[in-house]
Order: structure tokens, then C-alpha cells, then sequence
């Protein structure tokens, strides 16, 4: 007992031995494992730096990540994603696509094994834009009615958001049912921001979300063209018909003052300027507060008119009635036809036949038993003798 109280080099020794007996037991029941932590959520670090510097981030979703750390056994069961801070500074980002920076914070004894794959974010500049409002018009106006003209209140929106957004809007629409319309009208509609798909945009700001669209509507009605015409055609003429183009068009104007109207008349057409068949151009009068449907119609009349026509007859010299010629006084003609010309309408002339003429001469007034006479042509008064062929007459 002496000799181990005396003996300190053993006494040393002894605790060495013991120590290292403890570490052994405790490496083997506590030893350093590997884990993976799933699902640890990346904080954003001065967020508030992007909107001072009119940037945006696109994906607002919150990113997580997974990554793997090592540490002794029984310190590692008990980590979980809240006891690890992954953080990036946003305030080192500009405008563009960056894969994130990310700073880890472990608590002691934890060390990481494995970082996780790149993760990027999308930051972009916040624009405002200004768009026209384009109103949509949805159904059918019922028969008997127009649309004359929509105008939105406002006429213009802004628009504000991340720039791919702003710049994807094709169009700013704003819906007006017509299907019901009848009358003037003022309506307060939401508007929508469409891509060129006709697709919703999401995540702009307008400037307001509604517009009032005032819609102006009028009666319409269609009705004919009645041509009128002042004077008359030269006597050697006749009117065969007058036609328009367009027969019938649509007028517009106040449910009242249409209704009224059974025809729309022209400006009259001077037929002592007709010289032959011909179109003309023409006006119309509109009553006051009607107006054409269709601005760009051109109004026109076909003006068909007939001039008289010249035919030649040759009747036989037999037909020529001697009037007051003695009882049998015997006379020959020097041929036995003569030419008569007359002058009418071609559908008139062409049913005349010879045997239409009534020839007559007056005989007391010859002077010589032999002269040259010209034969006295009665006709219809729908024509004109024009000329009559003198003929011989002989009395024997």
C-alpha cells in the first residue's frame, strides 16, 4: 500500500488508461452520422431593397431547399429545418436571372457535407404602361337597331407590374353585352388585361379595375329610293323606265323620326338633259336628324329612253283614193308603187302594215290632164309622215 501511494508514475498511468477506456466507449455508442434535411426554407435578407430600387421579385412563392450536414449521432437527432438558417442577401441583385448566394448557419458542432443545387431567382424592373381600353362587344344587336359608337370613360388605363407582365398585355378589354340594346346607354363594366391569346395577366396592378362604356344606339330601318324627275325629254324621245342602284338601303337616326319614313326621294333628275339612254349620279334628300347606315353608297339611275325611228313603206299606187274626179274618167300612174317614210317609236312603227295608211289626192285641183302629184298619207297620231314619193298621174 505504501509503494502505490509513493508511486505517482503509476497513479498517472492508471488515468491515461482509464480515459482512453471512456473515449473508446463513447466514439462506438455516440458516433458522427450523416443526415439530409429536407425542406429548409431559404430567407430572404433586405427584401425591402428591391421596391426602394423599383425592382420586383417575380416568384414571390417562398424557396426551400435540402441539404446534408454531419455532427455526433446524438446531437443530429434532434436538428430539424428550424435550427438551420439558409439566407441570401437580395440587396446584391439586379435586374435579371441569378442563381442565389446562400449563407449557412449551423448551430456548433454541425458542419455541412453537401451544399444544394443551384436555385436562381428572377428579379425585374417594375414598369408602368398605359393602355387604350378596347370595348368588346359580345351578342346581337336585335333586328331594327344600330350601334352607332362605344367610347370608354376612361379612354386610357395604366398598367403596373413586373415588366414581362406589363409587356405580355395585348389588349385592355372591357365586355358590352348589345343583345338588349334599344336605346342610349351608360354602363359601368370591369375591365381585363389580355395577353395576345386572350388570356387573363396576372399579377399587374391597374389603374382602376372598371370603365363606364357609353354606347350610342339608333333606330334603322331600311327603305326605297324614289327617283323624281322635273321637265320633260325632247319630242323625238320617250321614257322607258327609271332604275336605281341600290333599289332599297338602311337609314339611321332618333326611333321617332324613322318610324315616319316610308321612302327616301332623290334629287330630281332633269330629263330635258337626257339625250339618250344613260346612269346618272345621284343625291338624296335626307330629312333632318336621318343619316345613311352606309356612308360610302353610291346612289345611281339607269335612265332608259327610246328616240324615234325612221321607216320606209312602199305601198302599191292602187291605194291612192282620186278624190273628185269625174264619173268615169279613166287615170293610170307612171309606176305602180310609191315610197312613204314615217317616224315613231321602234315598238310602234314595227306593227304598222300597209294596209294602216289611208292615201288620198284631191283631183279638182289638176290643171293638166298629166302632172306630178304627192299623194295625201293620213296615219295614227303616235307617228309622223316624214316624206311621201311624188308619182305620175295620167287621166285619159
Amino acid at each position: 500500500m505504501k509503494m502505490l501511494k509513493n508511486n505517482w508514475k503509476l497513479k498517472i498511468l492508471s488515468l491515461v488508461g482509464a480515459i482512453f477506456l471512456w473515449s473508446f466507449v463513447i466514439s462506438e455508442e455516440n458516433p458522427k452520422v450523416n443526415t439530409t434535411m429536407n425542406n429548409v426554407p431559404i430567407i430572404y435578407e433586405n427584401e425591402n431593397s428591391l421596391n426602394s430600387r423599383g425592382l420586383v421579385l417575380l416568384d414571390s412563392t417562398r424557396p426551400t431547399t435540402s441539404l446534408v450536414i454531419t455532427g455526433q449521432r446524438n446531437q443530429i437527432m434532434n436538428i430539424t429545418p428550424q435550427h438551420i438558417r439558409v439566407s441570401t442577401d437580395l440587396s446584391e441583385y439586379e435586374e435579371g436571372t441569378h442563381v442565389l448566394k446562400l449563407k449557412y448557419d449551423l448551430p456548433s458542432g454541425i458542419e455541412l457535407v453537401e451544399s444544394p443545387a443551384p436555385k436562381s431567382i428572377d428579379i425585374q424592373a417594375v414598369i408602368t404602361k398605359d393602355f387604350h381600353v378596347d370595348v368588346d362587344l359580345q351578342g346581337v344587336i336585335q333586328e331594327g337597331y344600330i350601334l352607332e359608337s362605344t367610347k370608354t370613360t376612361p379612354e386610357i388605363i395604366s398598367v403596373r407590374g413586373p415588366r414581362s407582365s406589363v409587356e405580355s398585355i395585348s389588349t385592355i378589354k372591357a365586355a358590352l353585352n348589345t343583345s338588349s340594346l334599344q336605346q342610349d346607354i351608360v354602363s359601368n363594366v370591369n375591365i381585363e388585361p389580355l395577353d395576345s391569346n386572350g388570356n387573363v395577366v396576372e399579377g399587374i396592378t391597374l389603374g382602376q379595375n372598371f370603365v363606364n362604356i357609353n354606347a350610342a344606339v339608333n333606330k334603322s330601318k331600311e327603305v326605297p329610293l324614289v327617283v323624281e324627275t322635273t321637265n320633260t325629254l325632247p319630242d323625238d324621245m320617250r321614257l322607258l323606265g327609271i332604275t336605281t342602284t341600290p333599289a332599297n338601303f338602311f337609314i339611321k337616326g332618333d326611333e321617332g323620326a324613322v318610324d315616319i319614313i316610308n321612302d327616301i326621294k332623290s334629287v330630281k333628275i332633269d330629263l330635258s338633259k337626257i339625250t339618250k339612254t344613260q346612269v346618272v349620279d345621284l343625291e338624296v334628300n335626307l330629312p333632318t336628324g336621318i343619316s345613311l347606315v352606309n356612308d360610302d353608297i353610291k346612289f345611281e339611275a339607269r335612265v332608259d329612253v327610246e328616240k324615234k325611228v325612221e321607216k320606209t313603206f312602199t305601198l302599191p299606187s292602187s291605194v291612192i283614193e282620186l278624190k273628185g274626179l269625174e264619173e268615169g274618167v279613166k287615170y293610170t300612174y307612171d309606176r305602180e308603187n310609191f315610197n312613204v317614210v314615217i317616224k315613231g317609236f321602234l315598238e310602234d312603227v314595227e306593227k304598222v302594215t300597209p294596209a294602216d295608211f289611208k292615201v288620198s289626192y284631191d283631183a279638182t285641183r289638176l290643171a293638166a290632164p298629166a302632172a306630178t302629184i304627192k299623194p295625201n298619207v293620213e296615219l295614227s297620231n303616235n307617228f309622223e309622215v316624214v316624206s311621201i314619193e311624188n308619182i305620175r298621174l295620167t287621166l285619159e
